[in-house]
């Protein structure tokens, strides 16, 4: 419960304590898993530097609470944020109860809540990688399907229908009309209470998948977003390493595999660094030679798990390879020989300026 309250206030009121919740998880997991000893931790004396910052947290936490319930503290609006991931979350909790804890109904339903901000054009994608890897790093289910949701014999009763039914009563609710909290980027909300949401876009979020009918559509012009790629972001990412010089790369994927990608790149000691306000990875090529062949190939085999089919077609090309300023060309051109043309489309899109 605390894990979900730290990580719940942080998302839509703090963006700083969200940085320190997703850079330093191990860390804060550590002195929340650590018993203390003869203690250890009460005074700032006998406090571990994990200790610390996990109180930092926890007071950052208390204070955007007590500020929120001190300006509304008879729920008129504003007390809403901290519904966040409630509004399904409890619809899945009454289901599940008491197998499984409030905290991870409400995580999932932090996720849910999230994707349905982005379903609405109002959250990045990356808003939602962000959420979804900082609360799987505390080992809190983030999708229905989660072994630990998808094996319990009531997972069957989590129908639309059904957690749509349970929905109508949630308290923020005005009238028949569902109100949820929803963010517009991480440390903020899209308004100052809980927004208005039509059933259909509930009921598109918390369906599996979607039956596409063709037809011409009945408005014009039709706008859509795409989803995000792993293939063409790690694609991104390798060739970018590869050439000489500052790459800025926007819109890329933040999903495991490009951090499992960042990674390896890092031990590579290519300058990798995010700038998360404004959601642009720069990142400094090395132009890598026969020299760092062998170093390569190690660190992108790490990532197999993941990408073993890619990662081994490069793993073939670079050792293929000897001048990779070109090699990147000759690799580009291996890797995208089927979908070339959707690759150029993706990476003039990714904004790659050299």
């Amino acid at each position: 419960m605390l894990l979900i309250r730290l990580n719940k206030t942080a998302a839509i009121w703090n963006e700083s304590d969200f940085l320190s919740l997703e850079a330093r998880s191990a860390e804060i997991f550590t002195a929340i898993q650590t018993a203390s000893k003869n203690y250890a931790g009460r005074t700032k004396n006998t406090r571990s530097a994990a200790q610390d910052l996990l109180l930092s947290v926890i007071v950052g936490s208390i204070s955007v609470k007590a500020h929120i319930v001190t300006i509304d503290e008879r729920e008129t609006g504003l007390r809403n944020l901290v519904n966040f991931g409630h509004s399904i979350g409890h619809a899945i909790e009454a289901i599940l109860t008491p197998t499984i804890l409030h905290g991870e109904c409400i995580s999932i339903g932090m996720i849910l809540e999230a994707e349905l901000s982005r379903q609405m054009g109002i959250l990045s994608q990356v808003g939602v990688g962000r959420l979804s890897r900082c609360l799987k790093a505390y080992n809190l289910p983030i999708a229905l399907s989660d072994p630990r949701i998808a094996n319990i014999p009531a997972a069957r009763l989590l129908t639309v229908d059904h957690l749509l039914d349970i929905m109508r009563i949630d308290k923020k609710n005005s009238g028949p009309n569902k109100k949820i909290v929803i963010l517009s980027r991480i440390g903020a909300t899209y308004e100052p209470s809980a927004t208005v949401v039509k059933d259909e876009l509930i009921t598109k979020t918390l369906s599996e998948a979607a039956k596409v009918i063709p037809g011409v559509p009945s408005h014009n012009p039709v706008v859509m977003s795409t989803p995000g790629s792993k293939s063409i972001s790690n694609r991104a990412l390798v060739l970018a390493a590869l050439g000489k010089g500052t790459c800025r790369l926007k819109n890329l994927l933040h999903s495991d595999d490009t951090q499992v990608m960042m990674s390896a790149l890092k031990e590579l000691k290519v300058s990798v660094k995010l700038i998360v306000k404004v959601l642009i990875l720069i990142l400094q090529g090395r132009a890598l030679n026969s020299h760092g062949k062998t170093m390569v190939i190690p660190w992108l085999l790490k990532a197999a798990k993941v990408s073993s089919p890619y990662l081994l077609r490069v793993k073939s090309s670079i050792l293929a390879m000897p001048e990779l300023p070109l090699a990147s060309l000759r690799l580009f051109a291996l890797l995208s020989r089927l979908r070339l043309r959707m690759i150029l489309v993706s990476l003039l899109s990714l904004a790659m300026l050299a």
